[in-house]
């Protein structure tokens, strides 16, 4: 999942399986090899990807509504934290 949204936010970075070293290794190298304006394109598109996805509140208020919705509650019926 994580894979195909950063393909569809355009080149923010590359992706592997789990505790494959093999894969991570190879990762590494494509990106040093890379020209520095292409690792300037792939961190603005990482940014971009982390701003629209996983920035804190955006991240808390998605989360909120998620447990509004198991709840079964509505969103007007925001949780209090004590």
């Amino acid at each position: 999942m994580l894979e195909n949204m950063l393909h569809s936010q355009g080149d923010s970075g590359y992706c592997g399986k789990a505790e494959d070293e093999e894969e991570l290794a190879q990762n590494i190298l494509r990106f040093i090899k890379m020209r520095n304006s292409e690792k300037n394109k792939i961190g603005n598109n990482a940014r971009k990807f982390y701003e629209n996805y996983f920035e804190e509140q955006l991240f808390m208020g998605k989360l909120e509504k998620t447990l509004l919705m198991a709840l079964g509650r509505k969103e007007s019926d925001k949780i209090s934290v004590v």
